[in-house]
């Protein structure tokens, strides 16, 4: 939401594409910003065939499957989006490829931060690699937070003339089932709300476990868990945060 009537909206459509010469059938992401019920912007991932190389799983571009359109190559997978407080840029989130900033007037890759592309960004050298990110958020115009489904973190980075100055993360403390979804949101300087997702349902004890919990980054305390006992859902998606409130 942008603001009163004004929403940036996801979609998929499945496509004939050429990818080095070849033909192929993809999930084509699709972004829209609506005004009043208008399109005013829209943006899709079939035209940056750089995203084809970017993408690390499910981009088996040329089996037999995707010979059929039933069948096309998931390489994207885009699940949240962004557009900066100053309207010049739009961040992306593709589970199956990483971050993406475009340029919003002329839709432009600016850069593309993932599994392949991490190097040239001047991570840190203790730094988690994400994968499978949910939920990105900004904290300011050049700092972006999200939850990593891959390593159960909340990870934050502040990133200037693509390099990565600020850079900060913390790891789930307990080992624990945890497949999809979730989410993760800062709190306040030092404190971050974890949404946990989809649990594995063959885990006997997982409604007795937590949805959601809170730490306290500096030391790894748990401030704050919440458990739902219904066993008519095994999971909670994402929460949002609403005058320091939860709402799930």
């Amino acid at each position: 939401v942008l603001g009163e009537n004004h929403y940036l909206l996801q979609a998929i459509s499945l496509e004939e594409v050429q990818i080095v010469g070849k033909k192929s059938y993809v999930v084509n992401c699709i972004l829209q910003e609506q005004l009043d019920g208008k399109v005013v912007w829209e943006w899709q991932s079939i035209d940056e065939p750089e995203l084809y190389e970017a993408s690390f799983t499910r981009n088996k571009y040329f089996c037999d499957e995707v010979a059929n359109k039933e069948y096309a190559c998931d390489y994207a997978h885009m699940n949240s989006a962004i557009k900066t407080s100053n309207g010049k840029y739009i961040y992306i989130s593709f589970k199956h490829i990483g971050i993406v900033k475009l340029d919003y007037h002329s839709k432009k890759l600016i850069w593309i931060l993932g599994k392949k592309t991490k190097n040239s960004f001047g991570f840190p050298q203790n730094a988690v690699i994400f994968g499978h990110q949910h939920d990105l958020h900004l904290i300011d115009d050049n700092t972006i937070c999200f939850w990593d489904n891959e390593h159960l973190s909340y990870i934050e980075m502040k990133i200037i003339n693509d390099k990565v100055v600020d850079y900060k993360t913390f790891c789930y403390p307990t080992k624990c089932e945890l497949s999809v979804m979730g989410n993760a949101i800062k709190a306040s300087d030092n404190i971050v709300d974890i949404c946990y997702g989809m649990r594995s349902p063959s885990r006997a004890d997982i409604y007795l476990q937590p949805i959601i919990s809170e730490f306290d980054m500096r030391t790894g305390e748990k401030l704050l868990d919440i458990t739902i006992f219904d066993h008519s859902s095994e999971f909670v998606n994402i929460m949002y945060q609403v005058n320091r409130g939860i709402n799930i």
